[in-house]
C-alpha cells in the first residue's frame, strides 16, 4: 500500500494504515485505487465557494424528469384535441365533397 499527501508517497503497510490516515495522507493499493480518505481533509475556501454556487444552481433547475412528464402529459392532451378538430374538419369536407358531387349529378 501506499500513501500519498501532495507531492509525498510512502510505502506503508496494515499497521502504520491508520496512522497516515491521521496525518492526512490518502491510501491507495498497490494498483492505485484509493482505499481510504485522509481524515482531515480540507479544501481551499474559493473551491468550496465554487461548490456552493454550483449547488445553488442545481437545486433551482427542476428536476428534469418530472418536468419533461409534465410536459409530455399536456402535448398528448394538445394532440388529443387537435385529433378531434382534424376528424371534424374531414367529416364537413366529406359532407361538402358530397353535396357538391350531387349539385354536379343535377
Amino acid at each position: 500500500m501506499k500513501a500519498k499527501k501532495e507531492n509525498k508517497v510512502y510505502e506503508v503497510d496494515k499497521m502504520t494504515k491508520d496512522r497516515y490516515v491521521k496525518f492526512g495522507y490518502d491510501i491507495y493499493d498497490d494498483e492505485g485505487r484509493l482505499i481510504e480518505n485522509a481524515k482531515n481533509k480540507t479544501i481551499a475556501y474559493a473551491e468550496y465557494e465554487e461548490l456552493q454556487k454550483e449547488l445553488e444552481r442545481a437545486k433551482r433547475v427542476p428536476n428534469n424528469a418530472k418536468v419533461l412528464k409534465e410536459r409530455c402529459e399536456e402535448l398528448e392532451a394538445e394532440k388529443t384535441g387537435l385529433q378531434e378538430q382534424l376528424d371534424l374538419a374531414n367529416g364537413k369536407i366529406a359532407e361538402l365533397e358530397a353535396e357538391s358531387n350531387m349539385s354536379e349529378e343535377e
